[in-house]
């Protein structure tokens, strides 16, 4: 199974950023179990019966090792831009929302709705105060949000598909924004030792 994800992952096109960020555990439990499968055959297959699968098994896990933290050191180089990124775009789409229910946009043909314009600011600015750094407590933060867009899509003034399409991609920014919280330096530490046993 280990041989048959290691040749998977290789594939050209298949290791993207946001696979590793959506795959990071499974991805370093498939680099540990290669790791064991190549140690296992060095040291009790007999090498001599089929070095050149040998010699092949060992250059593929090398090569998902590199591309593993090649991606992972440019991920924990743009982890905070990226965030911020993120953090602006969802803050941005909960101040439009909250401007979309006050009924004065031209094009909004929804009547004032006082409960929302102020959900949504409250959405914003709580957004607004997330903070990269402390990554549990921003984590349960995040998932709270999320789960409060769901509930909202569920009200009868919120009917509009674009706004639920809106409310989707806020969601999904902010499901980024858990996702690169999780990138740490700890699992750079992890990937290291794994590649050193």
């Amino acid at each position: 199974a280990a041989l048959a994800s290691l040749q998977t992952y290789l594939t050209e096109g298949q290791l993207t950023e946001q696979h590793l960020l959506d795959n990071m555990k499974r991805l370093l439990d498939a680099c540990r179990s290669c790791n064991d499968c190549l140690r296992w055959r060095l040291l009790h297959g007999d090498p001599q019966r089929d070095p050149q699968r040998v010699v092949s098994l060992l250059l593929q896990v090398a090569q998902l090792e590199y591309k593993l933290k090649a991606m992972f050191q440019g991920l924990l180089a743009s982890k905070a831009e990226k965030w911020r990124f993120c953090r602006a775009q969802v803050v941005e789409r909960m101040t439009e929302l909250s401007d979309y229910f006050t009924g004065e946009k031209s094009l909004s043909r929804v009547s004032r709705d006082e409960n929302l314009m102020r959900w949504f600011a409250s959405l914003a600015t709580e957004a607004a105060n997330l903070a990269e750094d402390e990554a549990t407590t921003t984590g349960r933060k995040i998932q709270n949000l999320i789960a409060a867009l769901e509930e909202v899509e569920q009200f009868e003034q919120v009917d509009s598909i674009q706004i639920k399409a809106f409310l989707g991609d806020t969601r999904e920014f902010l499901l980024q924004m858990v996702r690169l919280t999780n990138v740490q330096p700890t699992v750079m530490h992890v990937l290291e030792t794994v590649s050193d046993l």
